[in-house]
């Protein structure tokens, strides 16, 4: 393993790498540019990624690196981060946009706003941007559906246009009072703990 100093300069080199495509993504999406931009330049792509991952790997695994193999690494590392910006403009060339995020906004109970967006892509995007503290992507709400109780989902079914509400007020339910299905004693119990049935 290279010393302590090297280990510092390729981890360095590394997290720059990262940091250009990370920015890269969060306006064009995750791995969607280099579906927008031809064979030829995404066979570049991939040549100049293998050849940064192939000198990266090389590079901790020597003992120690030598001049020229820290110049070499230095020069494919700052390749690939002129690549990305590269394969972007290239995409706007060829009449492609940007990810655009469509967001609906939905308050929350306590006065904050939560964020629902179609994919990860836009969950990634709109969570850089700061403001959204809960960002939720439609396949995440319907994971959350999956996990709801069969009763709550045969309700959605059998009775088109029922809602979930909240349960912040429950005002409207007397101490003890029994709901009208399930075992009577467990329901009172429930109710008086403040809990669904």
């Amino acid at each position: 393993m290279p010393s302590p100093a090297d280990c510092a300069t390729l981890q360095a080199l590394a997290e720059g790498v990262a940091a250009a495509r990370q920015g890269v993504e969060l306006t064009w999406g995750a791995e969607r540019l280099p579906l927008l931009i031809g064979d030829e330049w995404r066979i570049k792509l991939r040549r100049q990624l293998a050849k940064w991952s192939t000198e990266l790997q090389e590079a901790w695994d020597s003992a120690t690196l030598t001049g020229p193999q820290v110049e070499r690494i230095r020069a494919t590392a700052a390749a690939v981060q002129r690549m990305w910006p590269k394969l972007a403009e290239v995409a706007s060339e060829a009449g492609h946009r940007p990810l655009a995020v469509d967001v609906w906004e939905i308050p929350l109970a306590d006065g904050s706003v939560m964020a629902l967006v179609r994919t990860n892509d836009e969950a990634a995007r709109l969570t850089a941007d700061g403001r959204y503290l809960r960002v939720l992507t439609a396949v995440e709400i319907a994971n959350v559906w999956d996990a709801l109780p069969t009763a709550l989902q045969v309700a959605k079914v059998e009775f088109p246009g029922a809602k979930f509400i909240g349960t912040g007020d429950r005002s409207w339910v007397a101490d003890g009072d029994p709901i009208p299905f399930g075992d009577g004693a467990e329901s009172t119990a429930r109710i008086s703990q403040g809990v669904a049935a």
